[in-house]
C-alpha cells in the first residue's frame, strides 16, 4: 500500500487586505486576452450542492481600496482590459457590490 503525504500544514488565516497587487506588468498584453481579478474568497452560504463555503475558506471580501489599486495597476498596462472576476460569490454582499460599482475619482470617462 502507498503512503500519501500532504503538504497541508493546517488552516491559515488569509487577510485579503494584505494581499499584494499582482505583477500585471509581467504579462504580455498582446498575447493574453483577459486578466483575472479576485475580489472575494469563499462563500457565506452553505448550499448542499457547493463546496466553496467548506473547502476554500470562510467568506472574505477584499477591501475596495485594494480592488481599486489592482484595477489601476491593470489600467497602467492595458487601457481597455477584459476583466474576469475569479470569485466564488462576488456579489453576495449587496452593499459591497453597490460600492464596488461606483467609480469615485475615476481617471476614465
Amino acid at each position: 500500500m502507498h503512503t500519501l503525504y500532504s503538504s497541508f500544514i493546517g488552516p491559515r488565516r488569509v487577510d485579503l487586505a494584505e494581499a499584494r497587487v499582482p505583477r500585471y506588468d509581467l504579462l504580455d498584453v498582446t498575447r493574453d486576452n483577459r486578466l483575472t481579478l479576485q475580489t472575494a474568497r469563499g462563500c457565506p452560504l452553505d448550499c448542499a450542492f457547493c463546496g466553496a463555503s467548506r473547502l476554500i475558506s470562510s467568506y472574505k471580501m477584499k477591501p475596495l481600496d485594494q480592488v481599486r489599486a489592482e484595477i489601476e495597476a491593470i489600467l497602467d498596462i492595458w487601457p481597455r482590459p477584459f476583466l474576469e472576476l475569479a470569485d466564488d460569490n462576488t456579489f453576495v454582499s449587496k452593499s459591497w457590490a453597490r460600492k464596488a460599482g461606483t467609480r469615485p475619482g475615476s481617471r476614465r470617462s
